[in-house]
């Protein structure tokens, strides 16, 4: 990615001059924390309910996923299984219903 330089402009410099002056000039140090206590805190033994359920959602989505992307399907559904079964196109013999077609003009003379 090639990037283009472009000149300066003399608001952004104008305004990057104001913030830095309006900055602290030696830092202030870091605030001071209480110590920390001896206390180890435990928390309570997590059951595997919540792994499971989370399996469980994931597994329900991507079966949900396979099965609405045809997964479960025969691959050779389109192939009628018997010679008189239809296939898709049924031999190519569809026709345009009468209610699409076009009325013809009237010629003028």
């Amino acid at each position: 990615m090639s990037q283009s330089m472009l000149p300066p402009e003399p608001v952004d410099d104008l305004l990057g001059d104001f913030f830095k002056s309006q900055m602290p000039k030696p830092w202030p140090a870091a605030p001071r924390t209480a110590e920390p206590s001896g206390l180890v805190i435990r928390r309570p033994a997590a059951s595997n309910r919540a792994r499971y359920t989370l399996a469980a959602s994931v597994a329900i989505l991507l079966g949900t996923c396979w099965y609405f992307s045809n997964g479960s399907h025969r691959a050779d559904r389109g192939k009628p299984s018997s010679p008189s079964a239809p296939g898709i196109l049924d031999q190519g013999t569809a026709k345009t219903p009468p209610e699409f077609k076009k009325p013809k003009e009237p010629m003028l003379d």
